[in-house]
């Protein structure tokens, strides 16, 4: 069976929140099985403390406001596996060959989320279950303090409702922080 890839539209999350009800029915999987990645770029780079760990970034909580520290207080609140700040793709893919989540959130630009997709397919074969993936494209690219739309994209995915569900449909490549 091939992985469900949903992208998030922050132009209609109204659709979008049906779709992934849809997909949730369909395939329910817990959030103990999902990870979040998210770029490294995504941090405010001005005040980030994170220290480099063998899995990404390891989120400090150094700036209340800063995207990351949000985003990743967030998905272990929900009950995620982990989470992945990654300063690259090849280290996110290493982290989802580590972790074999079933689902994962991935926060990036377009071209890193579509490498990424294409890699974790590769990397799971036509033999093995991939992870059911939800990309969720930056709103302000570039390769330094980007952003991302946390209450048209993110809140969706890790809403109250879909928390007390413990069904998610999506993905990240993880790394970095995990909940223990």
């Amino acid at each position: 069976m091939s992985a469900k890839i949903t992208t998030i539209d922050l132009k209609d999350t109204a659709v979008q929140r049906k779709k992934m009800k849809a997909r949730a029915q369909e395939r329910p999987i817990p959030a103990g099985d999902t990870i979040l990645l998210l770029p490294h770029c995504l941090r405010v780079s001005s005040t980030c403390r994170a220290a480099a760990g063998e899995d990404g970034l390891v989120c400090v909580e150094c700036n209340p406001a800063c995207q990351v520290n949000l985003l990743r207080k967030a998905a272990l609140e929900a009950g995620f596996s982990g989470v992945c700040v990654a300063p690259g793709g090849s280290l996110a893919l290493k982290y989802v060959k580590k972790t074999r989540p079933l689902a994962i959130v991935a926060v990036a630009c377009e071209k890193e989320l579509n490498e990424g997709v294409a890699n974790v397919s590769e990397l799971f074969g036509s033999g093995n279950q991939a992870p059911d993936i939800t990309i969720i494209p930056l709103v302000r690219e570039g390769c330094i303090d980007t952003r991302v739309d946390i209450k048209k994209a993110v809140a969706e995915i890790l809403s109250k409702e879909n928390r007390e569900e413990k069904r998610y449909c999506g993905a990240g490549l993880k790394t970095g922080s995990t909940r223990r």
